[in-house]
């Protein structure tokens, strides 16, 4: 029997394989990767969640202790007093039975065996638990990947479509939010779009939700979005709007090709927000940021996101739009568990 399962003969291993990983995390070692590595297993395992919030927060009593100067007991006596400290939560009172051996150490922090000393293992503690309640699911800044098609909503994941746009570097004095590249805007239409008319520019993005099944089956997920938007300062005396709009939608209707004709993504959607109303101004060196929240309902298979700049109060040209210089960037998406409301 091992010093893991000792005392927990009706439980997996502690957080089997994932040890490293962990006490990186805790003992303030973990890399960018780590991190992500640990989001992805706490959003996906209600179990190692669990057993992740019990280690953490004998961590922090372990740390609070060090922290108060009290002087280091021999190994096997600490661990005894980590039992007594640890029955003031209940949903912790088995958990000093279980704790693996070569975690012990950290009580002696005195001694120097914590890596990154008692304050930042006292930090991971409290603050990674949280991370189960948001999940970034998209970061955005156009640094990588295709360009934009413009032939209209994508037909399939990872990729940006819809009216006619282009990835830039700086450009016209607007310097880009994220990075060293942002999104242009240049016409209100799309290849082989039947229109004459068109006041609105976006580009569109299709995202598979259905890793996140287990969280949405809840049903107290909120996905939110947002984006940054600049113009130019020549770019004309119009009231030009940005905004952010999304879509739930089945698998079916992501890929049927029924998202491209007009009126259909209200129509079809799960579930349908938006926010159309934030006005751009003319001084490039501030972005304007858009949000908006959406509850995903259960059964949604992937979310349509777009982002885009209209002309208000439109103006009959006779033919589409086209902008000046009008720019996104910084584009994020998470999605959110929240408690009920009681």
């Amino acid at each position: 029997m091992t010093d893991e399962t000792r005392g927990r003969p009706d439980q997996e291993p502690l957080l089997r394989m994932d040890d490293d990983l962990v006490a990186r995390c805790l003992d303030g070692r973990a890399s960018p990767d780590d991190i992500r590595a640990l989001e992805a297993r706490l959003a996906g395992d209600p179990a190692f969640r669990q057993r992740w919030l019990e280690v953490a927060t004998i961590d922090a009593l372990l740390a609070q202790r060090g922290e108060e100067g009290k002087s280091v007991p021999p190994l096997l006596a600490e661990a005894a007093k980590v039992e007594e400290m640890a029955s003031v939560t209940p949903r912790l009172s088995a958990g000093p039975r279980w704790l693996p051996a070569r975690w012990l150490p950290l009580a002696a922090g005195a001694a120097g065996l914590v890596i990154g000393g008692f304050f930042a293992t006292a930090v991971w503690a409290m603050v990674v638990p949280l991370v189960p309640s948001v999940v970034r699911i998209l970061s955005e800044s156009f640094e990588a990947g295709d360009p934009p098609a413009v032939t209209g909503t994508p037909l399939k994941t990872g990729v940006w479509g819809g009216d006619y746009t282009e990835v830039v570097g700086r450009q016209n004095g607007v310097v880009p939010a994220a990075g060293s590249r942002m999104l242009r805007f240049r016409r209100a239409d799309f290849e082989g779009k039947p229109i004459e008319e068109g006041f609105s520019c976006s580009t569109h993005r299709l995202i598979d939700l259905r890793p996140y099944r287990q969280q949405i089956a809840e049903g107290n997920c909120v996905l939110q979005i947002s984006a940054r938007f600049n113009t130019q300062a020549d770019a004309g005396d119009q009231r030009d709007q940005c905004g952010v709009s999304m879509a739930a939608v089945d698998a079916v209707t992501a890929f049927d090709g029924s998202l491209r004709k007009s009126g259909e993504l209200k129509k079809r959607a799960l579930a349908y927000a938006w926010c159309y109303s934030v006005d751009l101004d003319r001084d490039v060196a501030t972005w304007q940021q858009t949000v908006t929240e959406m509850r995903v309902p259960v059964g949604a298979d992937f979310l349509l996101l777009v982002v885009g700049v209209n002309e208000f109060p439109p103006v009959n040209r006779g033919a589409p739009t086209a902008f000046a210089g009008h720019y996104c960037d910084d584009i994020r998406v998470s999605l959110v568990e929240r408690q009920p409301v009681p």
